[in-house]
């Protein structure tokens, strides 16, 4: 399941028996995508603010101010974000542009950006957070966490 929070609802109610509403409102600031969490991968555009629940969920979103990932297996590919938040097991984020800040509370998650993370804050054991052109502030709680740069 995925849950839009600080955007006007717009988007249409996904047909009876599920289905993928991939839609965006320009009068938004930054456009509202949803989905329906099926099977398989699905894509969504820009996004102020995704709130993304579920297992086993497959994701390629643009750019994201707020992302808040709640649940385990949960792969997603981003073009950049500005805040994330992950609470589960073994979540992956992939994102080409840069991170604001990373929150991290659970084990074996992957935070992977080919820019630059401003802050990272890990609370759990076994995670990775890479960034090809650094990390800024790191804070770990936890045991056996990679910050790697």
């Amino acid at each position: 399941m995925v849950a839009l929070t600080g955007c006007v609802p717009v988007i249409p109610v996904p047909p009876p028996g599920g289905g993928v509403v991939d839609d965006r409102d320009d009068t938004s600031p930054r456009g509202a995508c949803a989905i329906v969490a099926d099977p398989g991968l699905q894509r969504l555009g820009d996004c102020e603010v995704l709130v993304v629940e579920g297992v086993d969920l497959t994701l390629e979103v643009g750019s994201i101010g707020t992302l808040e990932v709640r649940g385990d297996r949960i792969d997603i590919r981003a073009l950049a974000v500005g805040a994330v938040s992950i609470e589960g097991q073994d979540n992956k984020l992939d994102v080409e542009g840069d991170i604001g800040s990373v929150t991290v509370r659970g084990d074996r998650n992957d935070v992977d950006s080919d820019g630059a993370i401003g802050s990272a804050s890990v609370h759990g054991n076994d995670n990775e957070v890479f960034a090809d052109r650094g990390i800024g502030r790191v804070d770990d709680r936890g045991d056996r966490n990679d910050f790697d740069s």
